[in-house]
């Protein structure tokens, strides 16, 4: 594993328990997961003039993943009532 590997394999570590961390701590933990959710969106969204479209192929499976995160999200911030 290269040096840059690694190190970018440690920046997620840390901002994946950053996050966690936040959520667990907010007092409104849905409003705050939407703002978090919202940030990554935009800054992900900096990224779209330098990426090649979503071929046609890819919607339907582009669909499932977006689903499968939003009930992931969805059943994250109840989770952490226990």
């Amino acid at each position: 594993m290269t040096a840059q590997v690694l190190a970018l394999v440690l920046l997620a570590a840390c901002i994946h328990a950053t996050w966690n961390t936040w959520l667990k701590l907010s007092g409104d933990r849905l409003v705050v997961m939407a703002l978090m959710g919202t940030g990554w969106a935009l800054l992900a969204a900096c990224w779209l003039p330098f990426l090649a479209p979503v071929e046609r192929d890819a919607w339907p499976y582009l669909a499932v993943s977006i689903v499968v995160h939003l009930a992931y999200t969805l059943l994250l911030v109840p989770a952490y009532r226990l």
